[in-house]
């Protein structure tokens, strides 16, 4: 039991323990962060209202074409 115990704590102990820098935890945090995401969204809906604003105004061109064949 000893020996088993040991080597557990071993093997924790080799495990490298990685840090965090605090410009990587910001980004995290701001990506998890549910009223920035929400404000994130607003911002993006009204920069996307002058492309709909301005389709309007242009004009719209469609075509179509069809065959129709016939052996007789």
């Amino acid at each position: 039991m000893k020996k088993t115990l040991f080597l557990f704590s071993l093997a924790l102990a080799g495990a490298p323990a990685f840090g965090a820098d605090l410009l990587q935890v910001y980004r995290d945090a701001i990506e998890y962060d549910a009223q920035f995401a929400s404000a994130r969204a607003a911002h993006d809906a009204g920069q996307e209202k002058l492309p709909q604003g301005r389709a309007g105004l242009l004009p719209v061109i469609s075509a179509s074409a069809s065959t129709v064949w016939n052996d007789a």
